[in-house]
């Protein structure tokens, strides 16, 4: 490698994609193969990252994005403990971006009720808390961990896009619970939500749960790509790359180690709103989220309980399970990959030209 290559590399941001115990195997791989298509490589490297690795801290100081996908997330919590927990959350907190899909998205949750009753419960209290309340599923029935029992095209929005997405053991996101007028007022009274492209009220239903077995399911992954316009379409625009020279911008954050900007998300001081809806199942009773934007520190945690991760074409068409759901998950895959790609941007991820939706 030529000193300007070295130099050019170095300069790049890392996306990170956990590989350690409580991954599952081929969602790393489809994760890995759908970010390939999309992300910039001039702007970022994609590598996996274990416990070990995550643990020992040395990989925030250029991290644009670290992303956990689907297996169980009781595999994450024994192989990272509270160390690689704790590590994780100051990252974010310091103004990183966590993106998590199905099991990835429950461990992110305050709380988790996995097939509550049933013969797979997992119910607990997590602690990475970047959403707020609970994560509730399977959010349909029939989910199995072996051989995609369970796989289901369900109907969800994004910002008011309707479309079908693959879903196999994820859940819905439940509100955090709000005391009583009768109750003295605690920290959970300041958590607000704003519903983007979903209009339906959420009712409380977050409650104290304890941890029995395993957890949920499913897939995740990543890796490399020129930059989307997405300013004509629905969603928030790119981000800009910015310089630590550049003007006194309030909406920049520079690490003072590195060198390297982030931007800040468009909040006030005074501005309490802890998560966004950005979407809902639209079949599930009062419309529950599907996906959700946490607002951690300066960083945010992105939220998903379906895969917009899963490229359809990575799908086995003949698979017995998979046959069934094919149709509409063809159907549904300009969609799939315009919200994948505006998922990416709201991480502050370059990404390649992409096809128009529309």
């Amino acid at each position: 490698m030529s000193i300007e290559q070295e130099r050019k590399t170095q300069m790049k941001s890392t996306i990170l994609v956990y590989n350690g115990e409580g991954s599952q195997g081929e969602s790393r791989k489809f994760f890995h193969e759908a970010l390939v298509e999309v992300v910039d490589p001039r702007y970022h490297n994609i590598k996996y990252i274990s416990p070990e690795e995550i643990k020992e801290g040395s990989w925030t100081w250029n991290c644009c994005l670290i992303a956990f996908g689907g297996g169980y997330d009781l595999g994450f919590i024994k192989a990272l403990g509270s160390q690689g927990t704790q590590t994780i959350r100051q990252y974010v907190e310091q103004g990183g971006t966590y993106l998590g899909f199905c099991a990835g998205a429950y461990w992110a949750c305050n709380y988790i009720e996995f097939d509550k009753g049933g013969p797979l419960e997992v119910v607990g209290e997590r602690f990475l808390k970047f959403y707020p309340g609970s994560c509730i599923g399977p959010a349909f029935p029939g989910f199995g961990y072996k051989n995609k029992v369970g796989v289901q095209a369900v109907p969800v929005t994004y910002k008011g896009l309707a479309f079908s997405s693959y879903l196999h053991g994820g859940g819905f996101f439940s509100p955090p619970e709000v005391p009583s007028k009768a109750e003295p007022s605690v920290s959970n009274s300041s958590h607000q939500q704003n519903v983007i492209g979903v209009s339906e009220e959420y009712t409380v239903t977050a409650q104290n749960c304890k941890m029995k077995t395993l957890s949920s399911t499913n897939d995740a992954v990543l890796s490399q790509g020129e930059e989307q316009d997405l300013h004509s379409r629905p969603g928030p625009p790119q981000n800009r790359l910015c310089s630590p020279k550049s003007p006194a911008h309030t909406n920049n954050l520079v690490n003072t180690t590195t060198g390297l900007c982030m931007k800040r998300e468009d909040r006030t001081v005074t501005d309490q709103r802890t998560y966004d809806v950005l979407g809902a199942f639209t079949t599930l009773s009062g419309s529950p989220a599907v996906f959700v934007k946490c607002y951690v520190g300066q960083g945010r945690a992105l939220l998903s309980g379906v895969h917009i991760e899963y490229p359809v074409v990575l799908l086995d068409e003949n698979h017995p399970i998979l046959k069934p759901v094919m149709p509409s998950l063809h159907r549904s895959e300009e969609a799939r990959d315009f919200v994948f790609r505006d998922i990416l941007l709201q991480a502050h991820v370059k990404l390649k030209k992409a096809r128009s939706l529309l």
